[in-house]
């Protein structure tokens, strides 16, 4: 997975919380760690390895790290309730409508 990639599904997931009315704080953070990526030289896969190079970029931090570091191991993020919002905001399903957890 390239710089590209990793950005466009940065920038996905910032979108979709955004859509789905998230936090501002970690739509921010998703947004500046997609920008942070695409700045890089580097390609992240070849310093994913090594998180004090990739935490030594600015705009990503220990949260984010996990985040680049579980796409790359398992190709996407795996988290099962932001899975389930991901899906249902792109399949334009009302938000949480086909999910286990419902908004309080």
């Amino acid at each position: 997975m390239d710089n590209k990639a990793i950005a466009g599904i940065l920038y996905e997931t910032a979108d979709l919380l955004e859509i789905d009315g998230g936090d501002s704080f970690r739509i921010r953070s998703y947004r500046n760690a997609a920008e942070a990526v695409e700045a890089q030289t580097q390609q992240i896969a070849d310093l994913i390895g090594e998180p004090k190079k990739v935490l030594a970029i600015s705009g990503i931090g220990k949260g984010m790290l996990q985040n680049m570091q579980e796409l790359f191991k398992e190709g996407k993020l795996s988290k099962a309730s932001f899975r389930c919002m991901r899906n249902c905001l792109r399949n334009t399903a009302p938000p949480r409508s086909n999910c286990s957890r419902s908004r309080a």
